[in-house]
């Protein structure tokens, strides 16, 4: 079976177009947006703990704060994650979900748990997630879906 050399190539060109646009989407680079406006291209880590540092050409570590970074992206999150004031007036780092007319956002909370649980044995910890809806021009974050059973936000 023979092909014609525009079909070859034809395909080969969509072969390096897709490889290149995955190579793309593996290199995107970790960053924070300031609340100056400045963007930073770091390095970011995770503590032990769940906090997340950034570092600038292997500078001193600086603590990522919702007070201080509007939107930071860590690879390993895979999202960005964009600082907002929540309806009981906290303010928390809330994973971008989709962004555009009407942008959805979620925030998720780890709980520890205890050793024993229901029947002696077993790691009971567990988690809560809570979706919000922001309309493109407002301020306010609307709660639309929660996992918790106590709803604080």
């Amino acid at each position: 079976m023979r092909f014609s050399k525009p079909i070859l190539l034809g395909l080969a060109s969509v072969l390096l177009i897709l490889t290149a646009k995955q190579l793309h989407a593996q290199k995107q680079r970790e960053y924070a947006i300031l609340n100056s406006g400045d963007t930073v291209f770091c390095k970011m880590t995770r503590s032990i703990f769940g906090n997340i540092s950034y570092t600038v050409n292997g500078g001193e570590s600086i603590r990522l704060r919702p007070d201080a970074v509007k939107e930071y992206f860590f690879r390993k999150d895979k999202t960005p994650f964009v600082s907002k004031k929540l309806p009981n007036g906290d303010l928390e780092f809330l994973a971008l979900l989709e962004r555009g007319k009407i942008n959805l956002y979620e925030l998720s909370y780890q709980t520890a748990g205890s050793a024993g649980g229901p029947g002696g044995g077993g790691y009971m910890g567990g988690s809560s997630c809570f979706y919000y809806v922001q309309k493109k021009d407002s301020d306010s974050l609307y709660l639309i879906k929660s996992t918790s059973l106590i709803n604080k936000n």
